[in-house]
Formats: C-alpha cells, structure tokens, sequence
C-alpha cells in the first residue's frame, strides 16, 4: 500500500464584513493565521475555509491558480485589421 500524504492543509479566504475577499491563501493552523490578519487587516475581518483539507502540494497549486487571472477579469483584445 502507497504511503498516503497528510491531510493537513486548510485553504481559506480573509473577507470584510461586507464578504468582499481580501485575500486567499493556505494555512496548517488556521486560528493563528486569522490572528495575523486581523493584525494586519483590523478585527472585522473573517476567514472562511474553501472545502476540506488538503495536502501541501495540493494547497500550494490552488493558491497558484487562485492568483491567474480568470477570463472575466482580463480585458478584451482587439483584433488588429489586416
């Protein structure tokens, strides 16, 4: 049987009180990480987790894709005319 990688890796949004996301990213202790952005951020800030915890690797590469930017967020290019 393969060795099974822990699961131990939360992925979470920072949001104002308004649910606007501040800020994504990954975290293996959770309660010390939203400390550090109420710091930063002030006390009315949350954190929501996104989904289950994960591996390392896995929590790493969504953080990546979380920081590309999304079709509907880039602007149009237009077709230059030839």
């Amino acid at each position: 049987m393969a060795d099974r990688k822990p699961r131990n890796t939360q992925r979470y949004h920072i949001t104002d009180k308004h649910g606007n996301i501040l800020h994504r990213g990954i975290t293996n202790d959770a309660d010390r990480r939203l400390q550090e952005h109420q710091r930063a951020f002030g006390q009315t800030v949350n954190m929501q987790k996104v989904g289950p915890k994960v591996t390392r690797r896995s929590a790493i590469a969504w953080e990546r894709e979380q920081r590309r930017p999304r079709a509907a967020d880039r602007p149009l290019r237009k077709r230059s005319s030839e």
